[in-house]
């Protein structure tokens, strides 16, 4: 009996680190095998806004381009804009040809008025496209020019009523002077007539 158990204590002192081993390997399992603590979901991201998507610069139209021309040649000095008026000279282009137009209708005088209509009605006679898009403008413009004109022939005949009317009454203011001064003379003539025998009679011997 003891023998055995002297058998048997040498067995286990023998195979006594493979059970070491084992037992680690299986608590390495356990340990594996255990849900893992579960951590707090983070917070959702807050969403970037996109940035705004930058609106591409539109050209501005032949129009547009026209009324701008006007705006700035309306301030313009005399002398000014005679010289924009020369530095145009004669163009073949219809957009310069409406600039010139506009130049000549800012300057208010008859000759350059009706170089300004003949200009615009040139425009209104050109077919192209570029010049087609301009043909409510060059309307517009000769309507204007059409309504200055009549507001200047009707500014004309007032004038000329007017110094009519002032010649009349300096023609008349005349004339009634002239009454006067008649008026006078024959009252002045009684005095003289009664006046000449007293000095008659001092005068006889």
């Amino acid at each position: 009996m003891q023998a055995d158990l002297h058998t048997a204590g040498r067995l286990c002192a023998r195979h006594l680190p493979y059970l070491i081993l084992a037992l680690a390997f299986v608590a390495g399992l356990y340990g594996c095998a255990s849900p893992a603590q579960s951590q707090p979901a983070p917070p959702p991201m807050a969403a970037i806004p996109a940035p705004p998507t930058a609106v591409p610069a539109t050209a501005p139209s032949p129009a547009e381009t026209l009324l701008a021309y006007a705006e700035r040649v309306r301030s313009l000095q005399p002398a000014e804009l005679a010289q924009e008026i020369n530095g145009l000279g004669d163009p073949q282009d219809s957009t310069r040809q409406m600039q010139l137009a506009i130049a000549l209708g800012t300057a208010r005088t008859p000759g350059n008025a009706a170089r300004a209509q003949a200009l615009l009605q040139r425009v209104l006679a050109q077919n192209q496209p570029q010049a087609q898009v301009l043909h409510p403008l060059a309307r517009m413009l000769l309507a204007q020019q059409a309504d200055a004109r009549r507001l200047e022939e009707q500014l004309e005949r007032q004038s000329q009523q007017t110094k009519d009317a002032h010649r009349r009454i300096e023609l008349l203011n005349d004339r009634l002077e002239a009454l006067r001064a008649v008026e006078r003379s024959l009252l002045l003539r009684p005095a003289a007539a009664m006046s000449a025998p007293a000095n008659g009679q001092r005068l006889t011997p």
